[in-house]
């Protein structure tokens, strides 16, 4: 398992505006930048004040909050320790938080659809090359377009920010994808029950969603003075760690840190006390989905 050392990490400023300013990321793990089918964002996120209008995107997202509570939607708040899945191409928002700290845990990630996710530093050059043609605000883009044959004055048009980017990007129009469900899922893993673990001792799990045709999932296990051997799986495994400490390949691991397992590969945590880690196994990327 690849470990990442919250502690050691910064929250830097992101480098792209088109939510507005005010967002620190920690970078934990990312996909193939090159290759938007197999990339992803693993983050941790610092916000005070934050606005995002009513919006959707071709991506799948997971968003946990680590510390504070986040709008969502206008009767929707993820509370600390409350989990929330984000369907591609379903409309959320608008995101309206007042001024106090916030840090959520972020995993952006290409949905069934297969449109992929594009990397920040790729969309950070897209923002640079709008940035002669128009103005963000607000969360959305807003250009000026040659008016009819009549009209000497240009006229102004808007669309998401997110949007705006990816054409820029992809060199073609947006197409969302259908949503398979009608809206966020917020899941409250304090209202789930424990279920052991076939095959190991001292292991117990939440199962808190299994998502789409390409089984999304998103669990939470527990380790009481046992070691859970991690199966592979047939894609990327990510993990936070809630609580407690333990060992993984020789290094330890405690709260607030990250882990990664490589789809096709193993690993094991082992542990005297009791540790909780929150896990995503990616959308499976086989053949027959290409």
């Amino acid at each position: 398992m690849e470990i990442a050392d919250t502690s050691k990490l910064s929250f830097d400023p992101v480098n792209l505006k088109h939510r507005g300013s005010g967002l620190y990321f920690k970078n934990l793990f990312l996909g193939d930048q090159e290759d938007p089918a197999n990339n992803y964002y693993f983050m941790l996120a610092r916000q005070k004040s934050f606005y995002s209008p009513v919006h959707r995107h071709n991506f799948d997202q997971f968003r946990y909050s680590t510390l504070g509570d986040i709008s969502i939607l206008p009767d929707v708040n993820v509370r600390q320790g409350e989990l929330c899945y984000h369907p591609e191409g379903v409309h959320y928002g608008p995101q309206d938080d007042g001024d106090q700290l916030k840090e959520v845990l972020v995993l952006q990630f290409g949905g069934a659809s297969g449109q992929g996710f594009i990397s920040h530093e790729k969309l950070a050059e897209s923002q640079k090359r709008l940035a002669g043609q128009g103005r963000f605000e607000g969360g959305k883009f807003f250009r000026t377009v040659k008016g009819d044959e009549e009209s000497s004055n240009g006229v102004e048009e808007a669309i998401d920010a997110y949007q705006a980017l990816w054409e820029d990007q992809m060199r073609r129009p947006l197409v969302y994808p259908e949503g398979r469900y009608d809206r966020v899922i917020k899941m409250q893993p304090d209202a789930y029950t424990w279920s052991k673990v076939k095959g190991c001792n001292g292991v117990w799990k939440k199962t808190l969603g299994v998502f789409s045709e390409r089984e999304t999932r998103a669990e939470i296990f527990k380790i009481e003075n046992s070691t859970w051997d991690i199966t592979m799986e047939d894609a990327t495994q990510l993990f936070y760690v809630l609580k407690g400490e333990g060992l993984t390949g020789g290094e330890k691991i405690v709260a607030e840190w990250a882990g990664r397992i490589q789809a096709g590969k193993a690993a094991n945590i082992s542990t005297t006390t009791e540790l909780q880690m929150l896990r995503f196994v990616m959308p499976i990327l086989s053949p027959e989905w290409d």
